[in-house]
Parts: C-alpha cells; structure tokens; sequence
C-alpha cells in the first residue's frame, strides 16, 4: 500500500511502540531520505490495521489526497469542508462502522468545544485510537498555530498547552508527536504541553545531519535586485549545462511581490518557473505544484508557503533570496533538497542590511506577544524566538566552524571539534573554501552602518506608499518593507 519493501530506519520500532497503545515522539529531520521522511507511515499503517476506529491527525491536509489514491479510507474535518461532507463524517463515527480511519483536521479544530464534543461518544465507544500531532513536514503548522497565539496572547508553548486539551479530556488514548526540528528544550515541552509521560513514551531521535547537502552563504554588501537576480539565473543556467538537463529546485523569497518579479525575470531568461503563493488561485496553485512535481516546469520561486506536504526526491538545490527568520524554518525548508541522497546545493544569500530587518522583525512580534501576554495576564512568552534567529545569523557568519557542525550542535548534537570531517567532509563553504568564504565576509556592511540603512527602510516605507508600484530590479537592495504581502 505505501510502496515500501521492507522498514527503514527505525520505523519498524516506532510502528510496534504505536501498536502497543504507549505514547510515542518521532523527530525525524526532513531531507534525510526515504529513512525518515517516510515516517508519515509509522501513523497511517497502525491506523489502517487496527480492527476498528480513528485515528485523529493534526497534519498537512496534502496527505489526504495522495493518500486515497493509494486506497486508504481517509477524510478531513476543516472550515473548508462542505456541510454535507461534515454531515457524513459525524455520521460515520457516531454509527460506530469507522469506515474512515484517519480523520485529518487542522490545529483549530483540535482546540475547538464543538469538535471536541463531537469526539466524545466515540471516545466512550472505544473507537478513539489515536492522536497524532504531525508538524514535521512544514512550518505552516506552527504558523496556524500563531494565528491562534494572536487570539491567546502566548507563545508556542501555549500553543501546544491548547492542543493538550485533548490528553485531558481522553485521558487514555495515546498519543504519537512528529516534527522534524526542535532543539532538547522545545522537544521536551512538547511532550510535556501535550500531557505526554516520559514514563510511558517511546522515543525516536534521528540525527539532523544531511551529509549529501552542499551549504554555502553569499555575503555581500547591498546589491541591485538585478545583481542578485542575474547570479541566480546563471548558476541555474550552468547547472543545467553542466549536467546535461533540466535540474529541479526551490528558490524561497519572503514576499510574494518579489516571488512574481523573480519568477518572471528567470522565465525571460529560458527557464521554466513559475511562482507559489497564497496570493494566487487554488487551480494555479495545484497546476504549478503539479507540473513541477512531474518535471514539466524546473524551478518554483516561493514564500513558505511551498511546504505542505511535498515530498520530491530529485530537488538539486535550494536557494534563499532572503534570510529566513530562525534557524528551524531554514533548516526544514534546505531540507526539501536531495531527498534522494544525491549531492545537492543549499544557497542563502545574506546581507547585514537584511538581518537587521528581520532582528527588528522578530523582536518587534516578541514585544507584540509580551504586551499581549501582560494584558491578559498570561505566561511570559519565551526568548526562543530570538535565539533562533541569532543562531541563524551566527550560521550565516561564522567562517571558523562547518556549518554541518553549527546546525547539529544547534539541534542539541554534541560534535567534537576534531569530528568536523565526519560530519561535512567538504560538503559546506567554510570547509571547502575556507580562504574565500573569510573573504567574503569582510565585505559586509559594518552593523551600526546596516542597522542605520534598515532603520531608514522603515522610515521611508511609512512615508509612502507609491514605491510598492517600483519594480525590485529597479531600486538598489529594494527595501523589504516595500514588498507588499507576505506568504
């Protein structure tokens, strides 16, 4: 059914732990090949062999549909289901038949009265077999659950508090928690925000190195967009020469302004690109997903968005146009490369200029949920954010250390210094290059001059408006401000 010959890694072990009715956590980094990233089935095969019931899962709704091309019976309760397709789903679980034996929802919908209500008579039949909370495959999970922060004034860890409701109203169905980063101190409080018992909890923890991912950093000054651009479409244009056809990849912008500006400039340049963004049609979405997905276009440039639920093996590079805001995001979004375990290339393009903006970013949204949280008397929300994003900048900076080395010891990896060949063996700038990755940092903006450049970005955007209609290429390191909606 899920066309695998035998288990990989430690599935067998996390399949027999859910069967047995214990509470189970899997982290199991994305972009580490068909050992881990099809842990999706270490839930979906304990669901469809149990004799009866539903398992819950709070996951990427893309799963659904590639799951019933492959048979399974399989449904989702969302905004976005029809009052007929509802009717049907409450009436198959209260007539106790369970033809449906994964239920997906939404993050919402597990911290909802009704639906919570609705799950009670099958809780008291004994067909509730499992929860299953599944983050591993996107940050769009965590940001469904920002948008319940704004309503709760918390944090993550408040998040996942609400989504423990569900250990506390159905004390004895277990649970089984997927991501595919978190560091020790974020995977300790999910277990414990879920209501999960460390006494009678499975844990599989895979290691966060990807040896087959090329990680490189373009320091610079402030550049045209143009500059930036150009270098973009010849490396795609080289590699395609070099390897004598198309090469698949992701490039990641922070705005959907900028994915269509860059998007149409490479198509001018011969490339098959489109764009992915929420700002565009369903249909569109789905035809560029698919078309990509089957090699008919080579390249999506795409916000965050570009997550939910792909799983293609032969993505060659990953190129970040902008910084992303933590270490988490970038590291699930560069592992969306090489998932077939050959070579491929993680890009980041970086600027002080850039991670000026973002630091006010983030701190301005810390500050936001710090008076939030004293308004409605709350928990303080954590620094974690911060401490991401740092970790970030301290990636993009440090030309001492590997860089393979820098994101396991982020994910709480204890990597001797004299182990750094085991973990990269030339498969990072720092190490391959040492000499001209040093170089290029110095050609960065000092920090009180790139705060001062952000701070005047910010000032100018609140004067204006007009400069959204200013092509990127145009302007010369286009103020971020002024790319217009995000995601």
């Amino acid at each position: 059914v899920f066309g695998h010959s035998e288990y990989k890694g430690k599935q067998r072990d996390i399949i027999e732990a859910a069967i047995s009715g214990i509470d189970v956590f899997v982290l199991a980094p994305t972009g580490m090949g068909k050992a881990c990233h099809s842990h999706l089935m270490c839930f979906q095969l304990p669901a469809v062999v149990e004799e009866s019931g539903v398992t819950i899962v709070v996951s990427p709704l893309l799963e659904v549909a590639s799951l019933r091309g492959k048979g399974i019976s399989v449904v989702s309760f969302t905004s976005e289901t029809s009052p007929e397709g509802k009717l049907e789903i409450i009436r198959d679980l209260n007539d106790g038949v369970y033809h449906n034996r994964l239920l997906y929802i939404t993050p919402e919908s597990l911290c909802n009265a009704e639906f919570l209500g609705m799950l009670q008579p099958v809780y008291e039949d004994g067909g509730l077999n499992r929860l299953v909370v599944d983050e591993s495959l996107t940050p769009i999970f965590h940001v469904a659950l920002s948008k319940l922060m704004q309503e709760w004034g918390h944090d993550f860890r408040e998040g996942y508090r609400r989504l423990g409701v569900f250990r506390r109203r159905f004390k004895n169905v277990p649970i089984m928690a997927l991501t595919a980063s978190a560091t020790d101190a974020v995977r300790r409080d999910i277990i414990h925000s879920l209501g999960m018992s460390e006494d009678n909890l499975f844990q599989a923890i895979h290691g966060f190195n990807r040896e087959n991912l090329y990680y490189e950093v373009k320091c610079s000054p402030p550049r045209t967009s143009l500059s930036h651009m150009n270098e973009i479409a010849e490396y795609i244009l080289d590699m395609h020469q070099r390897r004598g056809k198309s090469s698949c990849g992701i490039i990641y912008c922070r705005t959907r302004k900028l994915c269509d500006e860059l998007a149409s400039f490479l198509r001018g340049k011969g490339l098959g690109v489109r764009a992915y963004h929420k700002g565009l049609t369903p249909n569109i979405l789905d035809k560029t997903l698919r078309e990509w997905t089957d090699g008919t276009i080579d390249v999506v440039v795409a916000t965050i968005a570009f997550g939910l639920g792909i799983d293609k093996g032969d993505v060659r590079y990953v190129i970040h146009y902008d910084l992303p805001k933590s270490m988490e995001g970038y590291y699930q979004e560069t592992g969306r490369a090489g998932r077939d375990g050959l070579p491929a290339k993680c890009i980041l393009y970086y600027t002080r200029e850039d991670m000026s903006y973002v630091k006010s970013l983030v701190a301005q949204s810390h500050n936001n949920r710090v008076q939030l949280a004293d308004i409605q008397n709350g928990p303080a929300p954590s620094q974690r954010a911060g401490d991401s994003f740092s970790a970030l900048v301290n990636f993009a900076e440090n030309t001492d250390v590997c860089r393979h080395v820098l994101i396991c010891r982020y994910f709480g990896e204890d990597v001797a210094s004299d182990r750094d060949k085991d973990y990269c063996d030339s498969m990072c700038d720092v190490c391959k290059h040492p000499t001209e990755t040093r170089q290029r940092k110095y050609k960065l903006t000092p920090l009180e001059d790139a705060s001062r450049i952000a701070n005047e970005w910010k000032k100018n955007s609140s004067r204006t408006s007009s400069s959204n209609d200013v092509p990127a290429s145009s302007k010369c390191f286009q103020n971020p401000l002024e790319r217009n909606a995000q995601a």
